[in-house]
């Protein structure tokens, strides 16, 4: 579904962040395996935003001497046996163009302490930001979490994000959509043009009036992707 117009924010005061595109998980196996689409997906997002002239800042992991990574270690030492981490390294596919702003990040949430939301707010003056990058269930959910708390609507854009596992990345999402977050299906539902973000935010707000009139909530749909199990996030 269409949610890039959802409460009216023009493309001039939507960004996009391209959280953790480094080599040391975009190249992985798991991540080629189960999401052989990724690459080709944010090229075409960041095209589309930067056709609109939609800000792109590139968000990335700089983990030296961090105080979460002897925790991490211990805690899922089967996710720490790579190497050293490059926060200059990333793909071809997300290379940050001249002028672009580039956020090295100590820890999986992009806003902390860092000048992510000064950066969005002041300089910029951003009022959403669609996510895409790695790993849907850590960093990406962590820095989305930073946006909200922030002020700042974040909406993930499905199919560029990516996780270890496709069941993973579908409970992270399935757990806080229409609550935190908002997911957006695709890239090619990201809308840049105003007046038809307007239009689309009031019928949705009318449908989804609707819908919770006379629907009673059901709760979240995480534990049915995981056949009944709470994800483990």
């Amino acid at each position: 579904d269409d949610v890039g117009g959802i409460a009216g924010v023009p493309a001039r005061k939507a960004a996009v962040l391209v959280i953790d595109v480094q080599p040391i998980w975009s190249s992985s196996d798991p991540i080629v395996q189960n999401f052989p689409g990724l690459g080709k997906n944010v090229s075409a997002l960041l095209a589309k935003a930067r056709g609109a002239g939609m800000p792109v800042v590139h968000v990335r992991a700089s983990y030296d001497d961090s105080p979460h990574v002897a925790l991490l270690r211990r805690n899922a030492p089967h996710l720490n046996r790579t190497g050293c981490i490059d926060p200059h390294a990333t793909e071809e596919w997300a290379e940050a163009l001249p002028g672009e702003h580039i956020v090295y990040k100590p820890s999986f949430n992009g806003f902390h302490k860092t000048n992510l939301e000064s950066l969005l707010k002041e300089t910029l003056q951003v009022e959403r930001v669609y996510l895409c990058g790695l790993v849907t269930s850590a960093c990406v959910l962590s820095t989305a979490l930073g946006a909200f708390s922030a002020g700042i609507d974040p909406i993930i854009v499905e199919d560029c994000v990516a996780d270890r596992t496709r069941q993973r990345h579908e409970a992270a999402l399935a757990l806080w959509d229409h609550y935190v977050f908002r997911v957006c299906r695709s890239w090619r539902d990201v809308t840049t043009d105003f007046e038809a973000e307007v239009e689309a935010a009031h019928g949705a707000v009318e449908e989804e009036e609707a819908s919770l009139s006379d629907t009673p909530r059901t709760g979240y749909d995480a534990p049915a992707i995981l056949g009944g199990q709470q994800p483990r996030l």
